[in-house]
C-alpha cells in the first residue's frame, strides 16, 4: 500500500505544475504479475484523474497476445528491446506536441519538506565531497562508520518517504558494490540500500517511518547502535 501511496502523492504534486506529461507504461513481467498490474492500474487511474497523457504499451501487448513474443527477445525482463524503443521514441518526438493535453491541477495541498545535510541535519563530523556524473553535480556530506546524523526536531512527526544518496566505490564494479543507511527511531529502524555512484540513488522508502525526537541515521554496516 505504501507503493500505491507514493504513486498517488507523485501525481498529486506533478499535476500542479501546469505542464504536459507523457506517461509510458512499458511491458514488465517478473515475479507477481497481479502485483505489477495493481501498480499499473494505479498509474492508469492517476493519468485519467489528473489528465496526464498515457501510452499504455503493456495493455497493447496483452490485447494483441504478443507479450511472450517480445519478452523472450528482451535482454532481461526489466529492459525493452533497443530498436523498438528507438522507433517508439522517434515517433513520439515527431508528434505534434500541441495535441498533448495539460494536466488537471489537484486541489489537495500536502506538506512536503526536502531536508539537506547542510540545513536540516546535525552531523558530528562534516566531510564535504563533490560528487558528479554526466547528469549530476552536487556537494555531499560523507557518512562513515563513526558518523552519527541527528534529524532536526523541527521535522518531528514528518514521515520519511525517500532518500537521495551516493555510494563511493572507487574503481570497483559498480553493479556489485552497494551501501546502505539505517534510519533509527527508538525501537523502530529500517535499512535503505543505495545504488552506486554511477547510478546515484533517489530511493523510495517503503516503511512507515515517522521522525521522532531522537531519530538518527547511521551507515548501514555500522550495527553497533
Amino acid at each position: 500500500h505504501l507503493i500505491l501511496r507514493n504513486i498517488f502523492l507523485t501525481y498529486n504534486e506533478l499535476s500542479k505544475l501546469n505542464k504536459k506529461f507523457l506517461v509510458l507504461l512499458l511491458p514488465y513481467i517478473k515475479n507477481d504479475f497481479k502485483k505489477n498490474e495493481t501498480i499499473n492500474n494505479a498509474h492508469r487511474m492517476c493519468c485519467n484523474q489528473y489528465g496526464f497523457n498515457c501510452v499504455d504499451v503493456q495493455s497493447v501487448y496483452l490485447k494483441n497476445n504478443v507479450m511472450d513474443f517480445y519478452m523472450t527477445m528482451m535482454p532481461d525482463k526489466a529492459h525493452q528491446l533497443q530498436r523498438i524503443m528507438y522507433e517508439f521514441g522517434k515517433n513520439i518526438a515527431n508528434e505534434n506536441f500541441s495535441l498533448f493535453k495539460f494536466s488537471l491541477p489537484s486541489s489537495i495541498d500536502l506538506d512536503f519538506k526536502i531536508c539537506s545535510p547542510k540545513n536540516d541535519l546535525q552531523i558530528n563530523e562534516k566531510i564535504l565531497n563533490l560528487k558528479k556524473n554526466m547528469f549530476y553535480k552536487e556537494y555531499c556530506f560523507r557518512v562513515h562508520k563513526d558518523i552519527t546524523i541527528s534529524l532536526s526536531r523541527k521535522n518531528q512527526n514528518y514521515k520519511i518517504i525517500a532518500s537521495h544518496s551516493w555510494t563511493d566505490n572507487g574503481k570497483k564494479n559498480p553493479f556489485k558494490f552497494y551501501s546502505s543507511l539505517i534510519f533509527f527511531n527508538n525501537a523502530d529502524n529500517f535499512i535503505e540500500t543505495c545504488a552506486t555512484p554511477s547510478y546515484n540513488a533517489f530511493a523510495a522508502i517503503y516503511d512507515d517511518f515517522v521522525i521522532g525526537d531522537n531519530s538518527k541515521i547511521y551507515l548501514g554496516n555500522n550495527r553497533n547502535i
